[in-house]
């Protein structure tokens, strides 16, 4: 009799054992699945560059995961007094996005207004933000899974003459840019010297 139980519980031993390792392997099977599951789609950062707290909101695709594909990145740039936020709000570029796989980011200006290259405001004040947009990109390469030969510029009024700025400034980062209701200042356009021309609408 006490050899029946022995051997009983042995085998309940090993059928216990057994059930721990599975449970274990599901769990490490969640765990390793965990990175794929959907992230924040709308989430709001900062950064310094120059010295000057900079702040400005991210979108990302649904399908967007930490283990996805490279994206394609827009940076969407808002008018004279505005700011990422209420670009993001009012410009519709997320949905328009949503349907390219694309990520959207929305950097908001010192004071509400660029240094594009027209006005004097902001470099006045010692704003570079054109070294703010490049230290910005330097971060989302670290921080997301874009694709940097799909990097392209929008912009709106003042941030539209931005755009222009940048795509000068800054050759051979932008893929393509378009621009509404500004157009590009004398003094930038004579230093239009990027080593290929960029798609412009």
């Amino acid at each position: 009799m006490k050899r029946m139980l022995s051997k009983r519980s042995a085998a309940l031993a090993a059928v216990a054992w057994m059930i721990a390792v599975a449970v274990l392997g599901l769990l490490f099977a969640c765990v390793r699945q965990a990175p794929d599951q959907p992230l924040q789609v709308d989430f709001q950062r900062s950064i310094t560059s120059g010295g000057f707290v900079r702040e400005y909101w991210v979108h990302l695709p649904p399908t967007y995961t930490q283990s996805s594909n490279l994206h394609p990145l827009i940076l969407c740039l808002h008018g004279s007094g505005g700011s990422g936020e209420g670009m993001k709000h009012y410009s519709g570029m997320d949905s328009a996005a949503d349907e390219y796989d694309a990520i959207v980011v929305y950097p908001t200006a010192y004071g509400g207004n660029w240094a594009e290259g027209i006005e004097a405001r902001p470099d006045g004040m010692g704003v570079d933000d054109v070294a703010f947009v490049r230290d910005l990109l330097s971060l989302l390469r670290e921080e997301l899974h874009l694709d940097s030969t799909r990097i392209y510029a929008v912009g709106f009024s003042q941030g539209a003459s931005f755009a222009h700025r940048l795509v000068v400034d800054l050759p051979g980062i932008f893929q393509a840019y378009a621009t509404v209701s500004a157009s590009i200042s004398h003094a930038v356009a004579q230093r239009y010297q990027t080593p290929a021309p960029v798609p412009f609408s």
